[in-house]
């Protein structure tokens, strides 16, 4: 019994450490050591930060699809810092998007990763920044067969203890990195 408290004490830690308030809360504390990803949600010429609406996401928080559409295949500027993991920027047309979001934590050993992806609606305007964090929920059993389960979840597994918990995308007003996201993304489209 002991075991499985340290256990969940455990997972509550490596859950709360990934949260994040803001795109500058990168997965280290020294934001050059993180790497970079500004992905334009658009076609055409590259505009400007304050004529986009800007969807950050903490650490482990990663987007799948934008309005049913690949990430890989919009347009992107990178950098590879020591970790990774790193900052994330979406740049979107003002108005409503779909957004898919899974969960993905590969510093855990075997990595945690949620078993089926969140479609969100997000209305955003220009200038706007909206950031994306994981909001976990309660531990569930597991689904009877992983394709078949009806609600999304997420895969912890530490040590030989399997956990199941459900999760949400929790959506918080991202604005107070503007500056920020705004440095990153003028340094970003310039090497690039």
């Amino acid at each position: 019994m002991k075991l499985f408290h340290t256990t969940l004490a455990a997972l509550a830690l490596l859950i709360g450490g990934c949260a994040s308030d803001d795109y500058t809360d990168g997965s280290h504390p020294f934001g050059g050591l993180n790497s970079k990803y500004v992905y334009l949600g658009y076609e055409g010429p590259i505009k400007a930060a304050k004529e986009v609406g800007i969807i950050t996401t903490s650490t482990f928080t990663r987007v799948r699809k934008l309005d049913g559409i690949n990430l890989e295949n919009f347009r992107a500027f990178k950098s590879k810092g020591l970790n990774p993991q790193g900052r994330f920027q979406l740049h979107l047309e003002p108005g409503v998007h779909v957004i898919k979001f899974y969960f993905l934590n590969e510093t855990t050993r075997p990595p945690s990763f949620s078993l089926e992806d969140i479609p969100i609606f997000i209305e955003i305007k220009a200038g706007q920044v909206i950031h994306c964090d994981v909001e976990f929920g309660k531990q569930t059993s597991p689904p009877p067969s992983l394709r078949d389960s009806e609600k999304p979840s997420f895969l912890s597994m530490l040590g030989n203890q399997t956990r199941y918990m459900t999760w949400r995308i929790k959506q918080t007003d991202g604005s107070k990195a503007f500056a920020t996201i705004e440095h990153d993304f003028r340094s970003l489209a310039k090497a690039n």
